[in-house]
């Protein structure tokens, strides 16, 4: 993941009204999002498929909110 993925990403997803905190992990290819109930798993998850991304496994993903 280069400096413009990661950008690209802090920006498409912080312009969601709920995230508060984005944190790109390309070493562990996750991408970490604080959020509160205001935003779905799955607005995120479109979200990131608009900006170009696709879930890989499903099972990785953990429902922490504020």
């Amino acid at each position: 993941m280069s400096c413009g993925c990661r950008n690209s990403i802090h920006k498409g997803l912080g312009e969601l009204n709920g995230v508060f905190g984005v944190r790109v992990e390309p070493q562990y290819d996750r991408i970490v999002i604080d959020h509160t109930d205001e935003v779905s798993r799955a607005e995120l998850l479109s979200r990131l498929e608009k900006l170009g991304y696709e879930l890989l496994e499903e099972e990785n993903l953990q429902n922490r909110t504020k």
